[in-house]
């Protein structure tokens, strides 16, 4: 699927029926990483409630070292 698909999604669709944003446990570091991946995580956190993200924020928290030295986790750890 289309990175940009995936934001619209997010932005649009009621977090109820995204489930898919479950399997981006355990992934958050390559996702912030990737060129694409960080937007996608971007809007998870601009668009989805607490108890939704909270897991990822955990997540993307354990490598923000790491991410503020790579080029696109940059625009992960802004959020």
């Amino acid at each position: 699927m289309y990175p940009q698909v995936i934001q619209k999604l997010i932005e649009r669709v009621s977090h109820e029926r995204l489930g898919f944003v479950n399997s981006f446990r355990g992934n958050v570091y390559d996702l912030s990483t990737h060129p694409y991946g960080c937007r996608v995580l971007q809007r998870c956190f601009e668009h989805l409630p607490e108890e939704t993200t909270r897991p990822l924020m955990d997540e993307l928290h354990k490598y923000m070292i790491n991410l503020m030295q790579d080029q696109f986790g940059v625009c992960a750890h802004h959020c």
